[in-house]
């Protein structure tokens, strides 16, 4: 569930809370791209790298409403077709 700027209490900004939050979800998504890319045995451009953490990204962390995630939950199925055969 998203969190609100104007919903988290206590004494620390609600802005660097939120922003911790973005980049710990990064990161996240980035770690697990990382092994899905390395356990691939095969290199991979910067495109097709941050495709992958974009996929990994909207199936960590969906955000329904989003256009990004809207556009990747829509091709997801043929994106994921297309690697399996």
């Amino acid at each position: 569930m998203p969190i609100s700027p104007d919903t988290l209490p206590g004494s620390i900004p609600n802005t660097h809370v939120v922003q911790t939050l973005a980049a710990t979800r990064s990161a996240a998504a980035a770690s697990l791209a990382g092994g899905i890319i390395a356990a691939s045995g095969r290199p991979h451009s910067l495109k097709e790298a941050m495709e992958v953490w974009h996929g990994c990204y909207c199936a960590l962390f969906p955000h329904p409403g989003n256009g990004r995630y809207e556009m990747w939950a829509k091709d997801k199925e043929a994106n994921l077709a297309a690697v399996h055969t």
